[in-house]
This record gives C-alpha cells, sequence and structure tokens, in this order.
C-alpha cells in the first residue's frame, strides 16, 4: 500500500495518539464511580465540556495553520498538551486526589480533535491520488491505538498509567518535532466566510455528529449493557471487542479502498451509514448471548463513514484542508463526548423496563436521519480531488487521450472542452498547440 509510506509519519502519530487515549478507557469509569458522589452527572458533564471544547478548537486551529502556516509548529503543541492529564496524576499521591486531578485536567487539555485534524490534512499533499484510501489508514491507525491502548491500561496501577501516558506523549510530540512538515498551500479565506459558503461542510458535520453519536455509544456503553443483561464473562466480551477490530481493520484496510474506487465517496458513505443503522438496530433484538456477536459482522462496511467523509471534506474545501478537517474531527469528538450521556440515562432508563435494548434503536434513527440527510449533500463533488478538481483515474485517462491525439497529429474536436476534462498542465498545452 503505497498510502502506508507516504503517511508512515502521521500514522504514527495517530497510533501513539490512539493508545495514550486509551489507557484511561478500562480504569477510568470505576474509579470515577468510587471517587465522585454522583458519577454519571460529573463524569457527564466533564465529558461534554471536552467534547464542545474539541468541537471549536480543531476547525479553530485548523483555520490557523490554513492562514498563517506554522503546521509542525502547532502540531508539536498539539501532540504534546495531552500529556498534562497524566501529568497531573503524578501530581498527586492518594488515588481520589488523582481522580479528580486527571479529570478536571483532562477536561480542559486532553484534546484530541486538534491533532486529529492536522493529521487528516496532511493527507491531499502526501497522497493526492488516494485520499480515501489514506484517511481509511489514518483512521485504522487511530482506532488500533484506541484499542492497544485499553488493552494495556487494564494491566497497570493507576500511577502507572500517569507514567505510560506521559511517556507515549512525550515520545509523539518529539517524533512530530523531528518530521519534516509536508509542502502544503496557504489561504488567505477567512475561516468564518468558508464555513458559511460551504454548505457540503456543514451537512458533513452534521452526518459524521449522527453517525458518531450511535458508535460511541457501542464503544462507551455496550459491554457494560452486555454483562449487565447476559452477565459475559470477560473472555467473552475480549471475543466481542476481537471481533469489531477484526472487522475495522478488514474495512479499512481491504474494503474502503477497493470500493470507493467502483462506488465513489459519497455512496460508500451511504452504504457505511445503512450497515451500521442495521448493526446497532441488531443489539436491541438480541436474547441470546451468543447473538452479541452476530451485530459486528454487519459492522464491515459501517467503519467506512469517516474514512470518505473526510474524502469529501477534503473536496470541499481545498483551499483550506486544516479546517475543513477540523469541522469533521470537531464533529466526531463532540459526538464522542455527549453519546455517553445521553445515551446513559436512556440506558439507565431502560434497566427497569421489560425491553432494555430500546437506546440501541435511538441510535439506530440517529444513523438512520443522518443517511437522509446525506442526500442532501451534492453529487458533483463526489470522488473529486482538491488539486485537479476530478478524479485521478479521469484525469489520466484525459492524458492519456491528449497525448495519442498529438501524437497522431489531430485536433481535439471543437466541442472538446479542455478545462473540464484535463488537468491544467495539459490545457495550457492545447492552448499553446492552438495559440500557433
Amino acid at each position: 500500500m503505497r498510502s502506508a509510506v507516504a503517511l508512515r509519519h502521521e500514522a504514527l502519530h495517530l497510533l501513539l495518539l490512539g493508545v495514550t487515549l486509551g489507557l484511561p478507557v478500562t480504569q477510568l469509569p470505576q474509579l470515577q464511580q468510587a471517587t465522585f458522589h454522583q458519577p454519571f452527572l460529573v463524569a457527564g458533564f466533564l465529558v461534554s465540556i471536552k467534547g464542545v471544547l474539541n468541537t471549536l478548537l480543531a476547525p479553530a486551529l485548523g483555520a490557523l495553520v490554513d492562514k498563517g502556516g506554522h503546521f509542525k509548529f502547532w502540531l508539536v503543541l498539539s501532540l504534546a498538551i495531552p500529556c498534562a492529564p497524566f501529568l497531573a496524576i503524578l501530581t498527586q499521591g492518594e488515588p481520589g486526589a488523582q481522580v479528580w486531578a486527571f479529570s478536571l485536567v483532562d477536561t480542559f487539555l486532553g484534546l484530541s480533535g486538534p491533532a486529529m485534524s492536522l493529521c487528516f490534512a496532511v493527507v491531499p499533499a502526501r497522497t493526492p491520488e488516494r485520499l480515501t484510501e489514506g484517511y481509511s489508514l489514518l483512521n485504522f491507525a487511530l482506532s488500533s491505538g484506541v484499542g492497544v491502548g485499553a488493552a494495556c491500561g487494564a494491566a497497570v496501577s493507576l500511577s502507572g498509567l500517569g507514567c505510560v501516558g506521559l511517556a507515549l506523549g512525550s515520545l509523539n510530540a518529539l517524533l512530530a518535532l523531528l518530521n519534516s512538515p509536508p509542502r502544503r498551500c496557504s489561504t488567505s479565506l477567512p475561516a468564518l466566510e468558508v464555513l458559511k459558503e460551504s454548505s457540503t461542510l456543514k451537512l458533513l458535520a452534521l452526518v459524521v455528529f449522527l453517525d458518531f453519536l450511535a458508535e460511541q455509544m457501542l464503544v462507551s456503553l455496550l459491554l457494560l449493557y452486555l454483562e449487565s443483561r447476559f452477565h459475559l464473562s470477560p473472555w467473552q466480551l475480549a471475543c466481542e471487542l476481537g471481533l469489531v477490530g477484526a472487522s475495522a481493520s478488514v474495512s479499512l484496510l481491504a474494503l474502503v479502498p477497493r470500493l470507493q474506487p467502483r462506488l465513489g465517496d459519497l455512496a460508500l458513505m451511504r452504504l457505511g451509514m445503512v450497515a451500521n443503522c442495521v448493526s446497532v438496530a441488531l443489539f436491541g433484538i438480541i436474547w441470546a448471548p451468543w447473538q452479541a456477536l452476530l451485530p459486528p459482522l454487519g459492522c464491515f462496511l459501517a467503519f467506512a463513514v469517516f474514512p470518505t467523509a473526510n474524502a469529501l471534506a477534503a473536496a470541499a474545501a481545498p483551499q483550506s484542508g486544516a479546517l475543513a478537517q477540523g469541522v469533521i474531527s470537531g464533529a466526531r469528538t463532540l459526538a464522542e463526548g455527549l453519546a455517553p450521556v445521553l445515551f446513559g440515562g436512556l440506558f439507565q432508563v431502560a434497566a427497569r423496563s421489560a425491553w432494555p435494548g430500546w437506546p440501541f434503536f435511538v441510535a439506530a434513527g440517529c444513523v438512520a436521519l443522518g443517511t437522509a440527510i446525506s442526500w442532501q449533500l451534492p453529487e458533483s463533488r463526489d470522488n473529486l480531488l482538491p488539486a485537479h478538481g476530478m478524479h485521478p483515474v479521469h484525469a489520466m485517462h484525459g492524458m492519456r487521450v491528449a497525448s495519442r491525439r498529438w501524437r497522431v497529429g489531430t485536433r481535439p474536436a471543437r466541442h472538446f472542452r479542455v478545462h473540464l476534462v484535463l488537468p491544467e498542465a495539459v490545457a495550457a498545452l492545447v492552448r499553446k498547440r492552438r495559440s500557433r
């Protein structure tokens, strides 16, 4: 995979960032429940603030980088700041104080949205002819890192968690300092003007938000639901996580790169949302423990939503790549912050009802609503590259046709609109030949 070579630095940054984000996933909920008097209220409030800050800062930093540059400085800073919550653990001695310190500092400084948006913004510069494949690779690195971090976090103490998180975050920032940044074009367009004029970006952000509400509900509450209803063993829960991880790997590394050239980004995103809607709804009607292994099989295409949304955002704002990725990453992190709060309350109510799985249908309804909204996206933006305004397959075909015509000494037909079919370089050659 050529994208793996071109994006190796960004993939490593997102892998280490994912491990850092995943470290407290397994321990923190139990520790917060033992420390806070009202854990759902306090933890939900802090997570919501964090989601809102991610949503605001990711596109703001992207617009700043697009206009003023200094990409390397902001990338190093955005990768170093998530170390602060783990440093807060090491400054406290008692477990209760450590939990409070981590939770408060993580709310305001443990922000992943800015770093994600900057890493995703590099894809058009690194792999301009393979946008969706590049975004799939980076999403795979991020999700794999979260899974590895969650497994590692369960094996260490809270103080050890602080040491490991601080070391990984510092290493990630150091690697970003040593790597050379890609060449990116700056823009003079104001961020508010770009957001105001691009209805595609706003619709994409809404679609990603609705889809990730359901996905983050599964990430944060699915295992708790399965354990409380079916009393699954740790080995069975590990199998569930392993199956979801295998589905993500197959989807992002094999299915998405092969289906995108045939279906296009927009159609593939809609297909992934339909698959996500079905798989989420299936969790609401299972009645036996073994059936919990079936819905993840429908998640193969569900993981195609985010990389295709990244590609569509890059095409919608070609001169404001970091801003576009910041908007999409901000919608994703906002869903990460709100999903545990919203669906945690629904599951709390559903636990006392005769049908405890009905919140899964609410989540599936969110995805269905996002799918309906995706039909408002313009079809003409599908599969376009920001550099030439066309898919690379069409561009290369136009270059071959032009080369073949000039070799045999023929002249293009009068109705042949060169500026729509050929890249700019070939179009300039045609105009020069005609002027003679």
